[in-house]
Parts: structure tokens; C-alpha cells; sequence
């Protein structure tokens, strides 16, 4: 934090007040309705540091003891739901920023490791422009200090000698031995290659090898022609105004003669989804159960939790009538869906 945040209670939106608690999630970058999680240590610390009267500080004080109270009373906590649903409506604009923040707290959950392999997936299904790929590797393998060398070639190099600088410094980073004898056979080229290089790495070393293969059976082109880069090397990279939904499924042709499609990594993403939705309802179906062994809440466990369970088995039920639908026909290789003999392909 390196600024302070008015703790005047007019807000910016329409005249609305502004409570206590959601200037310090504000200045936290965060919904109201994540302070809990926050250690009370570092909302104490934001709230000096914001400079917050101490009637402020103890209004927020006490809004998170009612929070903490409310989310161990499933009531209170439905209650809360509602006021949430209520906030949104008066603010719809809110819902959006919560899916951001949502996106960008996930994100910074993934470690190097594990971006970098998505970047690879990503790179093997063709799913990242040339722009992409040269950014990703600058996040992901050089080092701060290579950073900064790549921003002062972004601020004084244009054309040709901005592409040559840039490859050649991507050939700087990792094993040395590795990276003398990559230049050694691809030098030559690089210095006129009008795209950028995958990551030294093994693991990108098919898409190394195809990125330069492209260019050798290429129209001649130079490390500073654009105008033909897109359709020469659109084997690589994804065209950036390319319609690609949600991407390519790669196609081949297995040793029978039948053309396929991968569709490993679709299949995984549908199955992470019904899991976790699945395990939404179940654990919405428990909660509901241990309310009912309230007395004082029994009638409303008794009313819901027959609709959540009836809810669960047609999600179930759903999911197996689509999974029997898509699986129906000719046998398939697992993670691969056959295409028909004249290679359209359709959907079921």
C-alpha cells in the first residue's frame, strides 16, 4: 500500500455512503465480504495506515464480529446471502468486479512451475499469439534484470533490430552449453526469423523446431516484415483475429487411417467442472441436513433439503445422459473423438 485512502464516508457512487469496512476493503482491493479471511493483524495495520479515527476503526471492529457470528449461524449467513443479492442489485457493476477479483486471486495462486507448463500446453495446441508467447517468456524465464533489458529495447529499437534483439536475448537465459550449440545450428536464421522464439527449453523443443522449419519452407521473409508473418507461421501461433472460440482441438490420423480429435484437455476441463459443482450440491445437501437436527430450524431443513437433493441426482442424471449421448457410435481412443470419413467434423 502506498497511498493513503480517504476515509470520508461520501462516496464516489451516486452520494452513497460509504461504511467503514468497505474503505478498508477498498484499500485492501478486496469485497467487504473477504475481511474475514484477511489476518486481523494486516486490517488493524491498513486502518492506521489509512489514518482511520478510532470510532471508524471500532465500527469496523464490530462489523467483523458480526460477520464471524453470522457465518457460524447458517441463518444469518442465509440472511447475509440476501443483503449481498441486495447490494449487488442496488451496484450491478460489483458482480463484475467481484469475477475479477475472483480470476486474479486464482491466478496468483499458480506457481512458475505450473504456468509454464500451461504456457507449453497452450503453445502444443496452438492456443497463444506470437505477442503472447513473447511475453509469457519474458515472465516466466528471464530474470528481473533481462526484464529490464527487454524494456529498453521496447523503448529504443523499432522494426527488424528490435525482433534481432530480442531473440538474441531470449538465447542468453538457461544452460549455456544448451544455448551455444542452439545457436550454433539456428544463429543464421534467428537473426531473420520476424517472430519470436520459443523458451530454451526441452520441453518446447518440437515447437522450436517447427517455428524454424516454418520459416525455412517460407516466401522470403525478414525480422522486420509483418505484412505475411500471420498466414507464414499460423502453423505456431494463433492468428490474433482468428475466431477461435475456445480454441483448436489438435487433429490426427491414427495408424487405422480414422482422423481424430484430442480431446484430452476439454474432457478434463468438463470433468473438473462437474466435480466441483457436484461438490457444491453435496455440501449445500450436509449443511441442510445439520440444520434440520436444530429444533428451531427443523421446518426450514425439512422445505430445502429435499430440493437440493432432488437437485443433486438431476445434475447426476444430466451428466450421465450427456456423457452416454457423446460416447454413442463407433469406439473411441480415450481423450479422442473419431471424425467422420470426409474429414467435416460434427457435433452431437
Amino acid at each position: 500500500m502506498t497511498s493513503r485512502r480517504s476515509t470520508s464516508p461520501q462516496s464516489e457512487n451516486g452520494g452513497e455512503t460509504e461504511l467503514p469496512h468497505e474503505l478498508v476493503a477498498a484499500e485492501l482491493k478486496t469485497h467487504s465480504s473477504n475481511l474475514c479471511s484477511i489476518p486481523q493483524s494486516l486490517i488493524i495495520k491498513t486502518m492506521e495506515h489509512m489514518g482511520m479515527p478510532f470510532s471508524q476503526q471500532a465500527a469496523v471492529h464490530v462489523w467483523l464480529a458480526g460477520m464471524a457470528e453470522s457465518q457460524a449461524n447458517p441463518v444469518n449467513a442465509l440472511t447475509e446471502h440476501f443483503r449481498e443479492q441486495q447490494t449487488l442489485r442496488l451496484r450491478p457493476w460489483r458482480l463484475k468486479w467481484q469475477e475479477v477479483e475472483q480470476m486474479l486471486s486464482g491466478a496468483s495462486a499458480r506457481t512458475q512451475d505450473q504456468l509454464r507448463h500451461e504456457m507449453l500446453d497452450a503453445a502444443k495446441l496452438r492456443l497463444i499469439t506470437a505477442d503472447d508467447a513473447q511475453v509469457l517468456h519474458w515472465l516466466l524465464y528471464l530474470s528481473d534484470q533481462q526484464r529490464l533489458t527487454v524494456a529498453a529495447t521496447l523503448l529504443r529499437k523499432r522494426g527488424a533490430s528490435r525482433m534481432q534483439a530480442l531473440n538474441v536475448l531470449a538465447t542468453q537465459v538457461g544452460d549455456r552449453d544448451s544455448a551455444d550449440a542452439f545457436i550454433t545450428q539456428f544463429g543464421e536464421k534467428l537473426l531473420q526469423l520476424p517472430v519470436p522464439i520459443w523458451p530454451l527449453d526441452d520441453s518446447f523443443s518440437a515447437q522450436q523446431a517447427l517455428l524454424f522449419d516454418t520459416f525455412e519452407h517460407a516466401p522470403d521473409l525478414t525480422a522486420g516484415d509483418a505484412d505475411h508473418q500471420d498466414d507464414t507461421f499460423a502453423r505456431c501461433f494463433r492468428i490474433l483475429n482468428e475466431t477461435t472460440g475456445g480454441g483448436h482441438l489438435p487433429v490426427e490420423q491414427t495408424p487405422d487411417g480414422r482422423w481424430v480429435a484430442d480431446c484430452t484437455q476439454l474432457e478434463a476441463a468438463c470433468k473438473a467442472a462437474f466435480d466441483q459443482a457436484f461438490g457444491s450440491l453435496r455440501s449445500l445437501e450436509d449443511r441442510l441436513t445439520a440444520l434440520g437436527k436444530e429444533k428451531a430450524h427443523e421446518s426450514v431443513s425439512l422445505a430445502m433439503a429435499p430440493l437440493a437433493t432432488e437437485l443433486r441426482k438431476a445434475f447426476v442424471a444430466a451428466h450421465k445422459a450427456s456423457t452416454a449421448q457423446r460416447n454413442r457410435g463407433a469406439p473411441r481412443t480415450p481423450g479422442r473423438n473419431a471424425l467422420p470419413s470426409d474429414g467435416r467434423r460434427r457435433f452431437h
